[in-house]
């Protein structure tokens, strides 16, 4: 992926590479339990700016390595437990969404029950395809490891949905419930490309995470429903926390682009970044 030049460039190539390998690792849609695949392929491959998955990328092209086996898995495994995050965020019981990346979310299209499979088999097949990855035994368990922290009832996913349901302060709530991939998506990229300094980097993901966050935030109290590809005025309407309702939109558009200026300044100096700064600032601003 060195090769790929452009920050233009680099998207394209990983785009075509990303979706390859989720088509190739989703179960066919004409398999059994047909419907179950089908609701999996549906919320997986129906759009989407695959934004974890190419920080996975990014932070291994920014160490000037070819991406390896565990990389492209990782990318996908990450696509994968976000899918299903977010059917388990449309459903009824939470925020009852009709919309997901602009068409029917998972529970409309297949019904509630295969919905709620569907969501859970997003989070364990990402677990079968990193045992499975060719890659050291060892890189094997720990991106299994963080994909489990990721996801998990301490600080990941899961967390992130109970905090929120709790009414958790508003910094717990993003750094568990959308931080955490982001987190993982850098811990990943440079596991894969042999890097390092995993804290590092995973400080990196956390507050790159918290930036697109709170710019969520602000794009779902001013953009439409067409724009954002799900509901808009989500977080009013269902009395969520977010930066917009504690501090209003011009502060929190502040803060998130503060944040976003700390995650720039994280990105070490002796690596070849720019690709990675760019998207950085792209994946915050939503500028691609």
């Amino acid at each position: 992926m060195t090769g790929a030049g452009t920050f233009d460039g680099f998207v394209r190539q990983s785009l075509r590479a990303i979706e390859a390998e989720l088509d190739r690792l989703l179960p066919p849609a004409d398999a059994p339990p047909r419907q179950l695949n089908a609701a999996m392929r549906h919320s997986v491959l129906n759009g989407g700016k695959r934004l974890r998955a190419l920080l996975v990328l990014a932070v291994v092209n920014a160490h000037g390595r070819d991406q390896p086996p565990l990389a492209h898995a990782s990318a996908a495994a990450l696509e994968m437990i976000h899918a299903g995050s977010l059917i388990h965020d449309d459903l009824p019981c939470f925020d009852n969404a009709d919309l997901r990346r602009g068409k029917p979310s998972c529970h409309k299209a297949f019904g509630e029950a295969t919905a709620l499979l569907a969501g859970d088999a997003l989070f364990v097949l990402p677990f079968e395809i990193m045992a499975r990855v060719h890659a050291p035994a060892e890189e094997r368990l720990h991106a299994m490891r963080i994909l489990a922290e990721a996801a998990g009832p301490a600080r990941g996913i899961f967390a992130g949905q109970a905090l929120e349901s709790e009414q958790a302060p508003l910094e717990d709530i993003h750094a568990a419930k959308t931080a955490s991939l982001f987190r993982a998506a850098a811990e990943l990229g440079a596991l894969a490309a042999g890097g390092g300094d995993l804290d590092r980097w995973a400080r990196w993901g956390d507050v790159l995470g918290h930036a697109f966050q709170l710019m969520d935030d602000v794009l779902d109290a001013e953009s439409g429903s067409i724009t954002l590809g799900k509901p808009s005025g989500q977080d009013e309407r269902n009395q969520k926390p977010s930066g917009v309702r504690l501090w209003g939109l011009a502060e929190t558009r502040r803060r998130a682009e503060g944040r976003l200026g700390q995650a720039l300044d994280l990105i070490p100096s002796e690596l070849d970044g720019a690709i990675l700064r760019e998207l950085a600032l792209r994946c915050v601003r939503r500028s691609f």
